[in-house]
Order: structure tokens, then C-alpha cells, then sequence
């Protein structure tokens, strides 16, 4: 299958990011939208936060304020901030839902010093990304599935289905 669409994704991206992360990030977003758009139609916007580790303040200033309080709940953006403080390695991703108008969100954060290419780190955009189909599936906040569905599925199709099997659909 050869994919041709350009998805609808609106990066916000702190200008302090690794220029190579950054394009990692928007391929494996883009072939992600592309591979998902059976169920998730390319042309819907989503939003992609993007941040280098050490300064994850970017997402606290930019993207918390957009976001609903049930987005927000159990507190986990302020513990991957407080993580994120301690840990100069910490990287990874979240999907809290939506912002206040509706728009899918989902955020990447790495430190600027990671190896380009790294497996794990590419397979967490499309992990990212499972999470915004399945609230599309859902219609909302994930409804009737439970947590090892959610991280599961997730976590499977992040095996399965990153970048380099992406491009060979």
C-alpha cells in the first residue's frame, strides 16, 4: 500500500529540540496517521507537542494550560515533570485526550543527546499515537477499556507496527 495523504498535525515545538528528534517524531507521526486512517481519518487535526528532556517546563507552560482537567487527572504530568527534573535521560511520551476545543494531543519529550535511530524511542510515537485511535475508537476518554488493554494494544502495535514496518506497508 502506498500511502500519499499528509496528515492534518499541528507541531509545537520548543525551539531547544534536537533538530533530528524533531523530524523522527514528525515521519513516525506522519506514517502513524497514514497507517491508522481506516479508523482515524487523516485529515482530522491532532496536535504533537515536542520537547527536549531538559525542558519539559515547555510542556507545563504550552500545552497543560490547553488541556481539561480530566485530561489532567491522577497528577501524571506534573510527576513526568518532577521526573524529568531528576532524570536527564528520561524520555517517552503521553496522550492525555484532548485540549479544551477538542483537539486531539499527544506530547514527545527526549534528551537532545539520544542516539538517533534509537528503537525505543521511535516505537514510542507510534505507541503515542495507538492511544489517540483508541480515544477516536472510543469516542472520548477511553470509556469501557481497561488499563492493560489501553497500554497492551499500545505497547503491541509499538512492537509490531513502528517506523521501519510502517514504511514497508
Amino acid at each position: 500500500m502506498l500511502f500519499r495523504s499528509i496528515p492534518n498535525v499541528i507541531y509545537k515545538v520548543d525551539p531547544l529540540l534536537n533538530s533530528t528528534l524533531l523530524k523522527e517524531i514528525k515521519d513516525d507521526t506522519t506514517l502513524s496517521a497514514q497507517f491508522w486512517s481506516d479508523l482515524r481519518p487523516i485529515d482530522k487535526k491532532i496536535i504533537v507537542y515536542a520537547v527536549p528532556t531538559s525542558d519539559f517546563q515547555f510542556l507545563m507552560d504550552q500545552m497543560k494550560p490547553t488541556l481539561p482537567a480530566q485530561a489532567l487527572e491522577g497528577g501524571w504530568l506534573d510527576y513526568k515533570y518532577q521526573r524529568a527534573l531528576k532524570e536527564p535521560g528520561f524520555y517517552g511520551g503521553g496522550a492525555p485526550g484532548f485540549n479544551q476545543d477538542g483537539t486531539a494531543v499527544f506530547m514527545m519529550y527526549a534528551p537532545n543527546n539520544m542516539n538517533p535511530g534509537d528503537e525505543m524511542f521511535l516505537k514510542t510515537t507510534s505507541h503515542e499515537f495507538v492511544h489517540v485511535v483508541q480515544r477516536d475508537v472510543e469516542s472520548g476518554y477511553f470509556g469501557g477499556l481497561l488499563s492493560w488493554q489501553i497500554e497492551g494494544q499500545a505497547d503491541y502495535i509499538r512492537s509490531e507496527e513502528h517506523t521501519s514496518e510502517l514504511q514497508s506497508h
